[in-house]
């Protein structure tokens, strides 16, 4: 097994504090560009400054033998995600550093001793590739979940690449759909059309380095003939679509984030979108039954009445479209117990 460092980013990171505390930040302004020759070899420099400092600290090699114990042990909660009746779970330990994206029946998960088969074996796809891949997720679309776009990025980093994998083959699709490495957000509409966000050139991104285009990119069509459906400014923090899969609809959403805490909502009607007048530093929580959840950040007056802080609340989403919603309120702060039974109401 390759030898893992927990204490490498303490190493990396103090020497640089220290001078910026001394110096004027603009004299590292050459350190944004982290993949730089320059810069990665100024991080090797500190890492060699500072380790020796770190290991030899009575208390490093206990930390360090617990941490990596830690990592390795096959005690670990193996986290589900249901996608339909299949428990997937991605997994790292000693013979898989880089991890592996698997799957069993719900039956097999509930057991003491489940039965893994492996769906993607990311050590095995770095070294066949000669790339330092890390798993990202992926993002699979219902009803079936067969198709799933994969996210890879090099060595861990923000940006990634997207590709689509058939989860039946357990193979990448020939010609499917595939992002070049970016600080991308792409997800499914359907088995034909994903909402894309990546950069597209100058301009394209924000200030934050994200999205602020949305396009609607179909299958078997180039990347640059997506028509733009939205377009945030470049002082936001992103803009991004997606789609919610209910057993009712699907909402097409386009979601437009002008900073931290703070989110505009549109619905994807035909060939238009709609605002969803609901505050902007509240939580959108879904769809259930034609109706729009979302709970309060702040207090929230409208209609007349004044809704506190940690309220959640429901709406049909027609009258919301009609600029007429009639609130339900599912959860106040004073209440000690879920009201549950409002949901049947829905």
């Amino acid at each position: 097994m390759k030898a893992r460092r927990p204490g490498l980013l303490l190493a990396a990171t103090l020497v640089p504090c220290l001078s910026f505390a001394m110096d004027d930040a603009d004299s590292f302004a050459w350190l944004e560009d982290v993949e730089s020759e320059r810069a990665l070899a100024w991080a090797k420099q500190q890492n060699e400054r500072t380790l020796p400092e770190l290991e030899s600290r009575p208390e490093y090699r206990p930390i360090y033998d617990k941490t990596l114990a830690i990592l390795d042990s096959k005690d670990k909660i193996p986290t589900p995600a249901l996608l339909g009746t299949t428990v997937y779970n991605f997994w790292k330990d000693d013979k898989h550093e880089r991890g592996i994206w698997r799957r069993t029946t719900l039956d097999s998960y509930r057991t003491a001793a489940p039965a893994w088969e492996t769906v993607i074996d990311i050590d095995a796809l770095a070294k066949a590739e000669n790339m330092p891949w890390d798993f990202k997720g992926a993002d699979c679309l219902p009803p079936d979940f067969r198709r799933c776009l994969v996210a890879l990025s090099r060595g861990g980093a923000d940006a990634k690449v997207i590709r689509e994998f058939d989860t039946v083959t357990k193979a990448f699709v020939p010609d499917g759909f595939t992002l070049p490495e970016a600080k991308s957000s792409v997800t499914w509409r359907d088995a034909d059309a994903l909402w894309v966000g990546t950069d597209f050139g100058a301009g394209s991104l924000t200030t934050s380095g994200y999205p602020r285009v949305v396009k609607l990119w179909k299958r078997g069509t180039p990347l640059a003939d997506a028509p733009t459906l939205f377009e945030g400014t470049e002082k936001d923090v992103a803009s991004h679509g997606l789609s919610l899969f209910t057993p009712e609809r699907r909402y097409d959403l386009v979601v437009r984030i002008p900073a931290f805490f703070k989110q505009q909502t549109y619905l994807y009607l035909g060939d238009r979108l709609v605002r969803l007048e609901i505050p902007e530093d509240a939580d959108l929580n879904g769809f259930f039954k034609d109706q729009v959840l979302f709970s309060l950040r702040t207090d929230w007056t409208v209609g007349g009445k004044t809704y506190p802080s940690g309220t959640l609340l429901a709406g049909d989403v027609d009258d919301f479209l009609q600029d007429r919603p009639a609130l339900k309120v599912l959860f106040e702060p004073s209440e000690r117990v879920f009201r549950e039974q409002r949901f049947d109401r829905l």
